[in-house]
Parts: C-alpha cells; sequence; structure tokens
C-alpha cells in the first residue's frame, strides 16, 4: 500500500510540476506571443481607402468619378471551422466555395487578423443580410470603398484606360504602398497618372469584440484623396468622332492646329471600363485578350497603318528643301507608269497632263509625286520623312505607343532580304 501511495503521489507531483511549467512557459516565455494576439483580436486595423482623383475633359465635364460602394470581407482568424464559414458565406452570397478557397489561399500570406476582399460592390440588400446576421457571421465584416464609375462609358475608354487588381508580384517589386486587392491603372490617363490620382489611404483603429462587433474607436487617419485631371478633350468633338468611326475598324484624332492639344482621340472597335471594376474571372480576362476584334487595341497611338496621300505633303517638303523641284518644275500625268518595273496608276484614270508643285498638291496626283519621289530616291525620302518625326514616338502621355515605320534599304535586307 506504501508504494501505491508513494507511486501515486510521484504521479501527481509530475503532472503538477508540468501544469506549473506551462504556466510559466505560456505566462512568462510566451508572454508577448500570445499579448500580441489578444492584442490583435482585440484592436482591428481598418483601412479607409481614398477617393481617386476625378478625370475631365477640357471645360471640366467628368470623364471618371467615384461612387460609394460596400464590400465583404474575411476574418480567417475568427473562423471556428472555416471550410463550414465557406459553406455558410456561399449560401449567403450564393458565391461557389472553390472561388472562395482560391481568394483566400491567393492572400493567406497577409498578416493575422488582415481582412480579405471576398465579394465587392455589394447592393443595400446583401449589406443588410450581412449586418442582421452579424452574430452567426462573425468572421464577416463590411466596409465602405469608393468605386471607381466611368459614366458614360465607351467614351475616350482608350484615352481614359481601365483599373485593374494589382498583382502581388507587383508589390512585392515596385509598390510596397500598396496592398492586395487595390485597383490600380493599366492603361490610359489612369496608368500614367496613377501616382497622381491615388491619393493617400487613411487608418482607422478601431475595438472589437469576440464576435466582430465594433465597440470603440482608438485613432482615426483620415484618407487623403487624389489629385483632380484635366484632359485637353473636347467632350463634344470625341463623342461625335465616336458617333462618325461606330461600327469601323480604326481611329479618329482631332488636333488643334494652334497648339498640338488632342480634342478627340478615339479607337474602334472600344470597350466599357466600368466591366473592370469588378474583379472578373481569369476566363473572362482571357475571352477579352482573344476577342478577335481586339477592343483593348488603342489604334490611334498602337495601329501601323500606310499614311496614304497626307504622305504626299512630306515628299513635297523633301523635294523643296533638296531643290529636286521648285514652283516651275513640271511632271506630266498621264494615268499610270511604270516605277521600279511595277505598274502605279493615278486616282484620275484620264490623266492631269503637266503639272507643277501646286497643282500637284491641289489634285492629289499621284502620278507627279510618284516621279517626283524616285528623281529624290528612297534614302532621301526616309532623311526628310525623319526629320518630320515619322517613325518616332509623339512622346503622348498615354501607355503603349508604337513609334512606326520608315522604311528605307536597310529595313527592306532586314526584314525582306532584298
Amino acid at each position: 500500500i506504501q508504494v501505491k501511495a508513494q507511486l501515486t503521489f510521484a504521479a501527481v507531483a509530475i503532472v503538477f510540476l508540468l501544469l506549473v511549467f506551462f504556466f510559466w512557459k505560456i505566462q512568462i516565455l510566451d508572454h508577448q506571443q500570445y499579448w500580441r494576439q489578444a492584442e490583435a483580436n482585440r484592436i482591428r486595423e481598418i483601412i479607409l481607402p481614398p477617393q481617386r482623383g476625378l478625370i475631365k475633359d477640357r471645360n471640366g465635364k467628368i470623364l471618371a468619378t467615384n461612387i460609394a460602394s460596400f464590400q465583404v470581407s474575411i476574418i480567417r482568424e475568427n473562423c471556428i471551422d472555416i471550410e463550414q464559414s465557406f459553406q455558410k458565406i456561399s449560401r449567403l452570397f450564393g458565391l461557389e466555395i472553390p472561388v472562395l478557397r482560391e481568394r483566400i489561399k491567393k492572400y493567406e500570406y497577409l498578416p493575422m487578423f488582415q481582412p480579405i476582399v471576398i465579394m465587392d460592390n455589394l447592393d443595400v440588400d446583401e449589406v443588410s443580410r450581412v449586418k442582421a446576421r452579424q452574430a452567426e457571421f462573425p468572421e464577416l465584416i463590411i466596409q465602405a470603398e469608393p468605386k471607381r464609375d466611368y459614366p458614360y462609358k465607351t467614351l475616350a475608354a482608350h484615352v481614359i484606360g481601365y483599373l485593374q487588381e494589382i498583382s502581388q508580384q507587383e508589390i512585392a517589386q515596385s509598390n510596397p504602398k500598396r496592398r492586395p486587392g487595390d485597383l490600380v491603372g493599366r492603361t490610359g490617363i489612369e496608368r500614367m497618372y496613377e501616382n497622381v490620382l491615388v491619393g493617400k489611404e487613411g487608418r482607422l483603429l478601431e475595438i472589437a469584440d469576440s464576435m466582430g462587433r465594433r465597440r470603440g474607436e482608438i485613432s482615426r487617419q483620415d484618407p487623403v484623396p487624389g489629385q483632380d485631371i484635366n484632359l485637353t478633350l473636347d467632350f463634344q468633338i470625341q463623342y461625335r468622332a465616336e458617333e462618325l468611326l461606330e461600327g469601323r475598324e480604326g481611329a479618329v484624332v482631332v488636333l488643334d492646329p494652334r497648339t498640338g492639344e488632342i480634342l478627340a482621340l478615339t479607337s474602334f472597335p472600344t470597350f466599357d471600363p466600368n466591366k473592370f471594376i469588378s474583379r472578373f474571372s481569369p476566363e473572362e480576362w482571357l475571352d477579352l485578350l482573344q476577342d478577335p476584334e481586339f477592343p483593348l487595341e488603342n489604334r490611334a497611338i498602337r495601329g501601323l497603318y500606310a499614311p496614304g496621300s497626307v504622305f504626299k505633303l512630306a515628299i513635297a517638303l523633301g523635294a523643296l528643301d533638296s531643290r529636286v523641284v521648285n514652283e516651275w518644275k513640271t511632271f506630266y500625268c498621264t494615268g499610270s507608269i511604270r516605277i521600279y518595273g511595277y505598274p502605279r496608276a493615278c486616282w484620275f484614270k484620264g490623266g492631269h497632263g503637266s503639272m507643277n508643285l501646286t497643282n500637284g498638291i491641289k489634285n492629289s496626283c499621284n502620278i507627279f509625286f510618284y516621279q517626283v519621289g524616285k528623281s529624290m530616291g528612297i534614302e532621301e525620302i526616309a532623311k526628310y520623312s525623319r526629320m518630320m518625326g515619322l517613325g518616332a514616338m509623339t512622346g503622348i502621355d498615354l501607355s503603349g505607343e508604337k513609334p512606326g515605320l520608315v522604311p528605307d534599304p536597310d529595313w527592306k535586307k532586314k526584314a525582306r532580304d532584298e
């Protein structure tokens, strides 16, 4: 009996010592860790997104603005069983569970108690549904955010551009101040002036109870809105240009010849940048990229086209400067001619007859300018074309511009081995 009592005493003593050790470890050694977790559970940091700067035309008409919107986020640490939460949230919003799971997995690297957006652009009914069942869904919080809105939809879409969710790689490489889920400018003015338009986010520290309900505010730093941008576009001219171009593939650019200001720049087919505000699926994005009409392509600054008869003015200026022609020099137009062994025709089949430079320009005579160009030589044509800025960037503040092409013998040898 005495041996059994001693063994029992020893067992109790060991258990007691273990309990003391673990209490000591939790309260002394791991004190900071559990204190941080407790504070994180009690104090919640809410990011207050700034209003993005407005984009206006030259007369102050708003082409890109912001409207009130709500999003719902999940706090993983408030989930008793995250799979069970997925099922309940799926029924609440009609979201597919794989979509929810993928969204959480995408941002699993975020710190504890950091809200992860699972759905945005909520309507009043959806917001009310969450608020009314907050006790049942302590893992969900509703946040207000300004949402980008393009009131005229496709109007000037290629100039204004669109927003898209920033990637984790972009945050790591060049945007440490941006957060997962942020929308950033991808094309157009939205991209080129991202740093001007974006503003500075604010922060709210609030006290939350164990059910995730707000119990008080500790501190608040209000967001600073982004700066507005005024374009040189004229709404009425832009609207008319798009109206005339609709249904055709091409581009229209209208300039003020006195200042070089762009009054209208449109490309068709086009797109509605509002579609990019909702975080659509990779499949929807792929469908847009693979659209055979290439609606995202800005043909005004990226399309490479033969210039047509407007190039006759470049030939005329080069020929005058190089003294190939003067005001009296004439060439004869019979309606057709052979140049480098290939037949070329004038738009006027009967021919214009003898023409000097003034009449050649006035009648836009093809044969006159074929002969002037042959007299200049290809190298000279290319030289004067480049002097006038052809084949180079214009420097327009829109992303993705292509420089164009001025062909010469070196180019033809490289491109066609001829």
